[in-house]
């Protein structure tokens, strides 16, 4: 009878998580902000993200208030390429550029390009970095985990990286969209993304403190080159726990 009733509350197809834990189990793509999304293909964890509709959320709220029809947009961290496929369809006008560093994650996001029909989208394997070369990059279970520092139980793998200035120099982005796992904290110092003529804003999703002093230090830094709306104690605060989206606007943008 237990067992019954376990099968019963399992079908009650009303809860859209239900509904969308069942699609996963007879291998059927779910929507994530819209976008149709193999969801049966990557960790627990992540697949519970998906399913609660929280993937990604905070970037996707900014994309959708900043994103026009025109727009050249770079892509750091494609990851299973939902931020790419909304940014496509609203920049229908325009083109995206998207990098990722982890080969599976990136062919996962390639299946996605296709199976929302989004045609505007170029990908590239690998990472960017201030000189063209190959770097280590350790790869966990939980892509959104993976990073260029060592970690606990990760694959090691070499990717390919890509000059910054050849990259913004061919790209000429207005837009860019960073979620690279705390790497951003060192790569947002580089000269070359203040000094581009062509970025107007840059949505970066900051990761909580993993080195409290030093990744405070380069935000700070990071503060002095952009406009950002969030005051620097409240970032302060915020990253202590969690990580918080932060939009960079050129000194005298809107």
């Amino acid at each position: 009878m237990k067992l019954l009733e376990k099968i019963l509350f399992n079908l009650k197809f009303e809860s859209p998580y239900v509904r969308a834990l069942w699609k996963t189990r007879l291998f059927i793509p779910v929507k994530v902000h819209g976008i149709k999304v193999k969801a049966w293909k990557v960790s627990q964890k992540i697949k519970g993200s998906l399913l609660k509709g929280t993937y990604e959320s905070s970037e996707i709220g900014q994309l959708t208030s900043l994103i026009q029809s025109d727009e050249r947009i770079l892509e750091l961290g494609t990851g299973l390429g939902v931020t790419t496929c909304l940014a496509a369809k609203l920049a229908q006008k325009g083109f995206i550029w998207t990098f990722e560093a982890d080969p599976d994650t990136y062919g996962l996001a390639l299946n996605h390009f296709e199976l929302n029909h989004v045609k505007n989208v170029e990908a590239v394997n690998g990472i960017i970095g201030k000189e063209a070369g190959e770097v280590h990059f350790y790869v966990s279970k939980d892509f959104w985990e993976s990073s260029t520092k060592p970690l606990d139980e990760a694959q090691k793998i070499l990717v390919k990286m890509m000059c910054l200035d050849d990259v913004l120099g061919n790209v000429l982005p207005s837009i860019v969209v960073m979620d690279i796992e705390g790497a951003e904290y060192e790569l947002l110092l580089l000269s070359s993304w203040r000094e581009s003529k062509t970025i107007k804003k840059i949505i970066v999703e900051f990761h909580a403190f993993s080195d409290y002093k030093g990744q405070l230090e380069n935000l700070a830094q990071i503060y002095r080159y952009w406009n950002i709306d969030v005051p620097l104690k409240t970032a302060e605060e915020i990253l202590k726990n969690q990580h918080l989206t932060l939009v960079l606007k050129k000194q005298g943008e809107l």
